[in-house]
């Protein structure tokens, strides 16, 4: 039995398993800018954390697939697969860190347990008052982070699709 096309499904799906997941951080991103009240900010900005161990189960799944489809056909000898690897690695770490250095300081502000440092947690503050917390709020830049995280996306698929090297 050709285990191939199995392996190729299940790496498809944990990609869309990844983005239906990634998808709460991101609508929690466009809807801060929105949102006034202080208790339906920290409402949303718990919701994309408990979204987080799920992103990041589905992320390593996905790399799991990616590199057992890799070995398992004719791939590991080209560039293409490589790239992709590279690519997604460094787009992840900087959404992660850019993430951090954005929305840690909101939740802080907030009264929230927030991320410092490599997965330093601190525990909860004071809050602040919300004209420090909505300007924290406009410094952010969920469009930025949404187009490079799209354009990535797109390269590493391209790649995939059309194995150009």
């Amino acid at each position: 039995m050709n285990l191939y096309p199995w392996i190729k499904w299940l790496h498809i799906l944990t990609v869309l398993i990844f983005f239906f997941t990634h998808g709460t951080s991101m609508t929690v991103a466009f809807q801060l800018t929105a949102e006034k009240n202080p208790d339906r900010l920290r409402a949303l900005l718990d919701l994309s954390r408990r979204s987080l161990s799920q992103m990041s189960m589905s992320l390593i799944a996905v790399l799991l697939f990616g590199l057992i489809l890799t070995f398992m056909g004719p791939w590991w000898k080209h560039i293409w697969p490589w790239l992709s690897l590279v690519l997604l690695i460094a787009m992840s770490v900087w959404m992660t860190w850019q993430s951090r250095t954005i929305y840690s300081p909101i939740r802080k502000a907030l009264g929230l347990e927030y991320m410092t440092g490599v997965g330093k947690e601190n525990p909860a503050v004071q809050p602040v008052s919300m004209d420090e917390v909505n300007s924290l709020i406009a410094r952010s830049n969920p469009r930025l982070l949404t187009s490079i995280g799209l354009i990535f996306t797109l390269i590493i698929v391209w790649l995939m699709v059309f194995k150009p090297f």
